[in-house]
């Protein structure tokens, strides 16, 4: 029964993926509060080589929403100072201290990423949580998917992606979601949200999770 079950959550988030025009992506950001999404782009090109990911599923744990745009040409020091300047902090995607929160198929599939957080400080610094990001073989991505995704890190990304985070709080913010137990305790619900850039590959991962 729980194979089946983990089997339509993980259905569940692939029907998410898919590449839009601007009419659907905005018609998608419309159906979350504002203050989740106010980081993403007021809007998209028909054109654009991007995918939206949502898991909108609360009996996984958690949902989020995930806007990957790619052949970002505009990733100039403006840019750059900009999502500095507004970021709270910011991690290397190889962090091995970064704080993932995961999708319960994540574990179950790979009982070896299961891990439990006693505080979200590590050394003298502190670690926002962020989302696991998951391999979706369905991105429309057209160079090699090994530029986005990686088993080896703690977050899922490529050694290549910088993590920024321009917000967190702990709470409840999304009716449904159940507390997890293998977050610190200050934490077991709360939201987050910022991007995720490699810089190299000119790819931006606009990006928020309640848990």
């Amino acid at each position: 029964m729980k194979t089946t079950l983990l089997f339509l959550l993980s259905t569940l988030l692939f029907v998410g993926c898919y590449h839009e025009g601007n009419i659907e992506y905005l018609a998608d950001l419309r159906k979350v509060p504002k203050n989740f999404i106010n980081h993403f782009p007021k809007k998209i090109a028909d054109s654009m080589s991007v995918n939206l990911i949502m898991n909108k599923d609360t009996s996984s744990g958690c949902i989020y929403y995930m806007l990957f745009e790619y052949e970002k040409n505009d990733i100039k020091k403006p840019f750059l100072d900009s999502i500095n300047n507004r970021s709270i902090s910011k991690f290397q995607s190889s962090d091995t201290n970064i704080i993932s929160v995961k999708r319960e198929t994540v574990t179950y599939w790979h009982p070896e990423k299961n891990r439990t957080y006693k505080n979200l400080v590590f050394g003298d610094k502190f670690y926002y949580p962020v989302p696991y990001f998951e391999k979706h073989s369905s991105l429309e991505y057209r160079g090699n998917v090994n530029d986005i995704y990686s088993d080896t890190t703690t977050s899922g990304l490529s050694q290549d992606f910088m993590i920024y985070v321009f917000d967190y709080k702990p709470g409840i913010y999304w009716k449904g979601l159940r507390p997890l137990n293998y977050m610190p305790t200050e934490c077991k619900n709360g939201y987050s949200k910022g991007i995720a850039l490699n810089e190299k590959k000119k790819i931006i991962i606009y990006w928020f999770i309640i848990w």
